[in-house]
């Protein structure tokens, strides 16, 4: 393992039902359970060609979800799908993208809602604001996926604005070296509680050893939680998100000693 820092601000407190959603490596994430049964409905930001997570939490709790993400769909799996015909020897590749379409198809379906618009902090043409999501879920209490490749600093006090409604969060920075004083302001502003932290070892570390990508987990529930701990990272359940190279250990250190540039 390789050796990264953050600071003692972002130290998780201790879950006791920490259960993996998603595919092996990159795409999986660290939940509770009691989150994911309590969710009304899930809203996740983010999906490229992977909804195994959100797949894994359907299985668990069958309720709505509302998925966003403007570059991906059918007619786009379609059109990659015909590129690859064009080159019939690359036989794995063909699988590979007709898998994609027909599990895409068998998926979002009924009350699994694909909308194809980015979340982003202003509206535009491919774009609407947390505020419209808000709208679509009404009062219900929903859990929250986040991964949208460094956009989610955008809408940030807006996930804080209704935090009082989501069951649970999973969240991944980026750019995190240049950003960490603002992920630790969410952290002390969002109001739920920091249950898991893991590196991405996709992104690059900086000089100081702070990893430029990481995947946050928060909770609402008060059950089965037990004060800071600074317990060993990665967990147990936990697996590097680019397989065949070394998973990042985490050490929680003075914020002080952290040499940040914010931007």
């Amino acid at each position: 393992m390789i050796e990264v820092r953050l600071p003692t601000d972002l130290e998780h407190s201790l879950c006791e039902d920490l259960i993996r959603l998603g595919r092996d490596h990159d795409g999986g994430y660290l939940v509770s359970r009691t989150d994911v049964l309590a969710a009304e409905c899930m809203v996740s930001l983010g999906l490229n060609e992977d909804w195994s997570f959100e797949a894994d939490f359907t299985t668990r709790n069958d309720c709505p979800l509302f998925a966003y993400d403007a570059s991906v769909g059918a007619w786009v799996f379609l059109k990659r799908l015909i590129r690859a015909l064009r080159h019939p020897s690359r036989r794995r590749a063909i699988v590979r993208r007709l898998n994609v379409l027909i599990e895409y198809l068998r998926f979002f379906r009924g009350h699994h809602l694909h909308l194809r618009s980015f979340v982003a902090e202003k509206p535009g043409p491919r774009t609407v604001t947390f505020d419209d999501v808000a709208a679509r879920v009404g009062k219900r209490r929903f859990f929250l996926k986040v991964d949208i490749e460094g956009a989610e600093y955008g809408i940030l006090d807006s996930i804080i604005a209704l935090s009082g409604q989501l069951s649970g969060l999973v969240i991944e920075f980026h750019d995190c070296h240049h950003r960490l004083d603002r992920i630790r302001l969410f952290v002390r502003q969002i109001g739920l509680t920091l249950i898991h932290a893991h590196a991405n070892n996709y992104g690059p570390t900086s000089e100081a050893g702070i990893p430029s990508v990481i995947e946050l987990t928060f909770s609402a529930s008060t059950a089965k939680r037990r004060g800071s701990v600074g317990q060993p990272l990665p967990h147990v359940l936990d697996q590097p998100n680019k397989a065949g190279t070394p998973e990042l250990a985490v050490r929680f250190t003075d914020p002080d000693s952290l040499p940040v540039f914010s931007r």
